[in-house]
């Protein structure tokens, strides 16, 4: 049984070592630039392949993922023999793997990085680590279904507005608190080990996510936002939708066109 290590950053990206890494992104806050995301996919999908390989944890390093490379927006695709990924398809991959894939957060993990951590099987973060989807801040939404799984994932649709409208950043342990983490892994530095590595721990959860046959209830697009038992849960959902784009966001005309969408994607 082996663990596949994938670092963003290529700090150490190899099978159950720390060693031989490959490099994926050179920029520390790991924004997810075509080069870095083709490599991603890639290397995800060998390890996918691998029949000595069980499960598979993804991190980047000082950081998880900033997000889009925003340098790249309104470039034209360039030329290539190799597909190009969206991040969109990046999740997907990510989400689809019958391999369990655990997030490991540190740092930053925002917009298409967040997305990312949101499609892996399991999520546990260093404490300190932020989280966030800041779209709407520079008038856009989530596009890689970040609306969609950060809201199943929290079951709050009040709470998951707000964030998502606000652009704010969380905490990991806020994050842990809405079901967003699932392990919090706490910053105990000491005298002796002053910068102790999370990594142990996620090779933990690698190794206990093997023991699952059936990955389906962990992939996020498969969980229930509302309780089924409930018969007024989508009256009351689609109430508080109705007092965020009333009462709660500016109006489309004073620059709130892109929380006015966020709000009927989650809708």
């Amino acid at each position: 049984m082996a663990i596949e290590i994938i670092s963003i950053d290529g700090s150490a990206t190899s099978t159950t070592s720390a060693s031989n890494p490959k490099k994926i992104s050179t920029n520390p806050l790991n924004p997810l630039s075509r080069p870095t995301r083709t490599l991603l996919s890639t290397t995800l999908q060998k390890a996918i392949e691998d029949d000595a390989i069980t499960s598979i944890v993804l991190h980047g390093g000082k950081n998880f993922s900033a997000g889009a490379d925003i340098s790249e927006f309104g470039t034209p695709e360039p030329e290539s023999t190799t597909p190009i990924p969206s991040i969109t398809e990046l999740c997907d991959q990510i989400e689809s793997s019958p391999k369990p894939i655990i997030a490991l957060i540190t740092g930053f993990a925002l917009g298409g990085g967040c997305e990312l951590a949101l499609a892996c099987h399991y999520r546990i973060a260093v404490e300190g680590a932020k989280i966030g989807l800041p779209e709407v801040k520079i008038g856009l939404i989530p596009g890689a279904g970040g609306t969609q799984r950060l809201t199943r994932l929290c079951r709050d649709v009040g709470w998951a507005l707000e964030v998502i409208t606000s652009g704010r950043t969380i905490t990991a342990t806020e994050a842990k608190t809405k079901h967003l983490i699932d392990h919090l892994i706490p910053h105990t530095p000491s005298a002796t080990n002053p910068t102790s590595s999370p990594l142990p721990t996620a090779q933990k959860w690698a190794t206990y996510a093997t023991l699952l046959s059936d990955l389906t209830h962990r992939r996020t697009r498969n969980r229930n936002v509302l309780l089924p038992t409930d018969p007024t849960a989508l009256s009351t959902a689609n109430a508080v939708c109705d007092h965020y784009l009333q009462k709660r966001i500016p109006p489309k005309a004073r620059g709130g066109q892109a929380a006015h969408a966020a709000v009927e994607a989650i809708r």
